[in-house]
């Protein structure tokens, strides 16, 4: 994850994943409205994504922004899969 432009990568756990968000562990201290860039692997697709933080716990909740179909398509076989 990418909190700005021009900023370094920081590794984070992800979970409870969607076609609209997820959850991300991270040691990483993010503010609400902070941008992300997202770089994550579903199965074999690697999917690409502006994100928002949109709350902060012990985790960091994101709402993905303008998810790519095939993010999108593998995310949805994933929750299929998980049923």
């Amino acid at each position: 994850m990418h909190p700005a432009l021009g900023a370094r990568a920081v590794a984070a756990r992800m979970s409870d994943v969607s076609t609209t968000g997820a959850f991300l562990d991270s040691v990483a201290g993010l503010r609400p409205a902070t941008r992300l860039a997202l770089r994550f692997r579903v199965g074999a697709q690697e999917v690409q994504v502006a994100a928002e933080v949109m709350r902060t716990m012990p985790q960091f909740g994101v709402r993905f922004l303008d998810l790519p179909s095939e993010g999108r398509a593998a995310i949805e076989a994933l929750i299929r899969e998980q049923g």
